[in-house]
């Protein structure tokens, strides 16, 4: 009875030891969250996890770090953990959705600070909104005058909106903000919902985020390799980009898709591989694959302010790629 006894004790100051130890990380991925350092902070609280499995304010936080860094995929699979834990927590006052603890997530701040509320919006932003079953969904929206226009293809330093409807006449209408209400019109939709201004010139519409993006300075080039993928029910795809200084680069991108029937299962996969030279122009992307024609992609540097060299991810046409060298 006396040795059963030790080990209850043992293991209950063990139970201590680690919430200490989880609370320890948590307290200084906080403080590294202020001070810019994501990454480190990712590292924190997937400490806390493997401490605490069951926390899900850590895996909360953990969401938030991965939307900075740039990994949606990764960042909803956190959120969606978070919700998992609220609903099945015995502490729960009422039942809680998982669609709402997420837009609770991702509602935006309230008013004040930036002085972004003004008449007009100007320039780039990036766009994340977290859907039902954890689907985020990312976009650019470019605000001139009056006019917007969903994912741009152009450079925004030289866009022409005519230009713009010519090739994708369901994305380019026009926006107006007015006394705390943002109208966005476009041929398929017309949505006038509360604007709510947030930290860092970002904005809250539509149970989007919007935050706006620098672009390249002009004569920029990349030094070095960035990946990232998305995924989209049974098809999922890779792309690794090497560019170099010198204006050239090569790429290697991988496909694959499962399908699972009744009576028999499908799986297969591809892979490309490319080479040739590129050029950034503000926002857009030009590729020449040798013996190919020029293809242009929408872009724009992230940085999640952690060491190592700049920028740490770039916009790749509507996947966030993140340095891997």
């Amino acid at each position: 009875m006396k040795q059963l006894t030790n080990i209850v004790l043992m293991a209950c100051a063990a139970v201590t030891m680690w919430g200490q130890d989880a609370a320890a990380y948590a307290k200084r991925a906080d403080a590294q969250v202020k001070a810019g350092q994501y990454r480190q902070a990712a590292d924190g609280y997937r400490q806390v996890i493997s401490l605490d499995p069951r926390n899900s304010e850590a895996y909360m936080k953990l969401g938030d770090i991965y939307g900075r860094l740039g990994m949606p995929a990764e960042a909803a699979t956190a959120y969606e953990k978070a919700a998992d834990l609220m609903i099945a927590s015995p502490a729960a006052k009422v039942e809680i959705q998982r669609t709402q603890v997420t837009a609770n997530r991702l509602a935006p701040a309230p008013a004040g600070g930036n002085g972004i509320g003004r008449a007009n919006l100007e320039g780039l932003y990036f766009m994340t909104r977290l859907w039902q079953g954890s689907n985020l969904e990312t976009a650019t929206y470019w605000f001139h005058n009056g006019a917007v226009a969903l994912n741009p293809v152009a450079s925004i330093k030289s866009l022409d909106v005519q230009a713009e409807r010519a090739t994708h006449p369901n994305d380019v209408g026009s926006y107006r903000l007015q006394a705390g209400q943002l109208a966005i019109t476009l041929p398929n939709s017309n949505h006038d919902v509360r604007f709510e201004p947030m930290d860092q010139g970002c904005f809250g519409w539509d149970a989007g985020i919007f935050c706006p993006v620098e672009i390249f300075k002009p004569g920029a080039t990349l030094d070095g390799t960035f990946e990232g993928g998305n995924s989209s029910g049974a098809v999922a795809s890779n792309i690794t980009i090497s560019f170099k200084r010198d204006g050239t680069y090569e790429s290697k991108q991988v496909s694959s898709f499962s399908s699972k029937g009744t009576r028999t299962d499908a799986s297969g996969g591809s892979m490309r591989t490319e080479r040739g030279k590129y050029r950034i122009d503000g926002t857009a992307l030009h590729m020449l694959p040798e013996g190919g024609k020029d293809q242009i992609f929408s872009t724009f540097p992230n940085d999640d302010h952690t060491a190592g060299p700049a920028p740490r991810c770039i916009y790749f046409s509507g996947i966030m790629l993140t340095r891997a060298t």
